[in-house]
Formats: structure tokens, sequence, C-alpha cells
């Protein structure tokens, strides 16, 4: 498509993390006790997608370019 650039859409990316915060919040890899190196410093886990596979594939498969901000060449 002849772009320089691609970078997601700042109140897209603040929305999806708030999101994926929520849906975590209450498991097991957040409450109840468990430390593990899931959990940043302020025990914030950042990299378990919390929900199935197929999602998370489909997402990155087919993203929403309207989320994002494109730059063409």
């Amino acid at each position: 498509n002849r772009w320089k650039s691609v970078c997601i859409n700042e109140k897209v990316e603040r929305d999806y993390n708030d999101e994926i915060q929520r849906k975590l919040d209450g498991t097991i890899w957040v409450k109840g006790g468990c430390k593990s190196w899931y959990q940043d410093k302020d025990g914030k886990n950042r990299i378990i997608f919390p929900d199935f596979n197929f999602k998370f594939r489909k997402m990155a498969l087919h993203p929403n370019f309207s989320n994002f901000d494109v730059e063409r060449a």
C-alpha cells in the first residue's frame, strides 16, 4: 500500500489496554496473592491476553486499520 508508517491511535491503544486490565482483574494472574514474572513492579499484568487464543489470532491477522494513523510514502 506504499505506507511509510503505521501507528496505533493513542486513544484506541489506551482503551484497548484498559479493557485488557478489566478482563484480567480478579483472575489468578492479578489477584489472590499470585506473584509472577507476568506482573510489573506495580502488579500490572501486561503480558497475558485474557481471552481465547483464536480471538487474539483473528485480531492480529485482520486489524481494523481505522484504528491506525497511516503515513503514506
